[in-house]
């Protein structure tokens, strides 16, 4: 009797670990695949950007060799292509072609060639004879080419697998002279711009028409087991050719309740370490699910925020390299828009990188005793012509003494993107007022705007990282909402904080505490 008893007493135990661990191991499985899920989401945000900026470096390349094949001298040309060949890495082999007799007079046989002009002769030889014709250039080159400009066009030649790029320009009519771009100088300028693997057992690699591995980051070797979990193409310019994620194997989830359960243990104890163990579990798979939507959000909203002021600067600098910009005023203007994007990615990044070294635990202050108003106000004059050419006043009330220990270099970025803030959402008031008051035993510096101010339901959240208002208010905003939340932490560091109220009359109050400095 005492024996059935213990059976059942046992199995009264065991059913409920069992239900509660095959509930744990199914729920630990499905956060794992929608944690993997979210992995290869943030990995083809990365490669997508790493494929558009390879694309735009061998357009570069591309549009280059061109304009360069277009400036070839009518008398000594031949001269000109050897002397670029012997001089830029980036050239394999020259050409010149006249189209009218079908002659090659670069290379020439007549004269002799080397073994690598013998094969390049030979590879494309379908070309030279007129079985293969020439290619269109790009319909998006075809748009911005000046009236009257030669033809020109780019070949990925494929000589069995190996991609073998020709870059050619029609001179006079009768002539085609071209290069063939040395792939392996162009891989040299490509392999930068792979990310860094943030994990180890990962690696990004270019793969060619093969699906071999052409250029790799990362210490992973591909070939001793990692599989390719994500790929993305990387244009015409490059067909067949892909930009792809690998990560090593991952290790299976959990195991099943062991058979050596000790059926005397206590019921109540069973049941409290599960629950316990349970509740650690779901603890950190809400980390880590917090976690990877964090990553995925900042991957995506930073991808976003530098794609726009760099496709900015690229189309103004395309247009003022061309030379197709002939108005000075209008010159001018450029160079101005190019100047203002590139202080939006300076502010940008240097907000990255700070909210990187703070999550990190990173960031290193140098504190001393110092004039908190003077600091404010080199914050200011820096950023007065910022504000005038938005169409805003940046009024300012600041004594000439407030002795503070502080860390110069976090208060003016702290400072910085309360007025950063204020200029992106406060442009209807016209005015942003910076005031430094004493208040008990702390300095308060405070910005104040006339514009939307903040809704109550937000007023809470605003200083957490990523969080941003509703679209009425963020609709004519960039940024990817680390500022307010950088300012805060700075601020609390300095043994401060930061804090928002709503500014009487209308408005958005932002207000940096620091602690005075007593004077003996």
């Amino acid at each position: 009797m005492t024996l059935r008893r213990t059976i059942l007493g046992g199995a009264l135990v065991l059913l409920p670990a069992l239900i509660i661990g095959a509930v744990a191991w199914r729920l630990a499985r499905h956060e794992e695949e929608r944690l993997r899920r979210a992995a290869v989401e943030a990995a083809r945000t990365r490669l997508r950007a790493v494929a558009f900026e390879i694309e735009s470096v061998v357009a570069a390349t591309r549009r280059a060799a061109h304009a360069r094949l277009r400036a070839l001298p009518a008398e000594g040309r031949i001269e000109a292509l050897r002397a670029w060949q012997q001089t830029d890495p980036l050239v394999r082999n020259v050409f010149l072609l006249n189209l009218e007799s079908g002659r090659l007079y670069l290379p020439d046989r007549a004269l002799g060639v080397t073994s690598d002009e013998a094969e390049f002769l030979r590879v494309f030889e379908p070309l030279f004879a007129g079985r293969a014709p020439w290619t269109a250039p790009p319909a998006e080159e075809e748009a911005v080419r000046p009236r009257g400009a030669p033809a020109e066009g780019w070949l990925a030649w494929f000589a069995g697998e190996s991609l073998r790029p020709l870059a050619w320009a029609r001179l006079d009519g009768e002539w085609i002279a071209g290069v063939e771009i040395e792939l392996t100088a162009l891989l040299s300028r490509l392999l930068p711009l792979l990310p860094a693997p943030e994990r180890e057992g990962e690696a990004y690699a270019l793969l060619d028409g093969s699906e071999g591995v052409a250029a790799q980051s990362g210490g992973t070797d591909i070939a001793a087991g990692a599989r390719l979990v994500e790929a993305v193409p990387l244009g015409a310019s490059l067909p067949h050719w892909r930009a792809g994620w690998y990560a090593a194997p991952s290790s299976g989830a959990g195991t099943a309740p062991g058979a050596r359960l000790a059926l005397r243990l206590m019921v109540l104890a069973t049941v409290a370490t599960l629950l316990a163990g349970g509740g650690v579990l779901l603890r950190e798979s809400w980390r880590n699910a917090l976690d990877a939507r964090r990553k995925t959000t900042f991957v995506s909203n930073v991808s976003h925020e530098l794609k726009t002021p760099l496709t900015t600067i690229r189309m103004y600098a395309e247009l003022l390299g061309e030379g197709r910009v002939t108005d000075a005023g209008q010159r001018a203007q450029y160079l101005g828009v190019i100047a203002s994007e590139s202080e939006r990615l300076g502010r940008l990044i240097a907000n990255v990188l700070d909210f990187s070294r703070l999550e990190q635990g990173r960031k290193k202050y140098r504190i001393k005793r110092q004039n908190v108003a003077e600091a404010a106000r080199a914050v200011i004059e820096r950023e007065r012509l910022r504000f005038e050419t938005a169409g805003m006043r940046v009024e300012s009330r600041l004594p000439d003494e407030a002795a503070v220990r502080f860390d110069r270099d976090a208060l003016e970025q702290a400072l910085l993107n309360l007025l950063d803030n204020a200029l992106k959402y406060g442009r209807t008031g016209g005015t942003v007022e910076v005031a430094l008051e004493r208040e008990g035993a702390r300095w308060r510096l405070d910005v104040l705007d006339r514009g939307p101010g903040v809704p109550p339901e937000h007023r809470e959240r605003i200083f957490e990282a990523f969080h941003r208002v509703d679209d009425s208010i963020t609709a004519t905003a960039t940024g990817v909402g680390l500022g307010l939340s950088i300012a805060r932490r700075l601020a609390r560091d300095l043994d401060g904080d930061a804090i928002y109220r709503p500014r009487p009359g209308g408005g958005a109050w932002f207000s940096l505490y620091l602690p005075a400095e007593e004077t003996a």
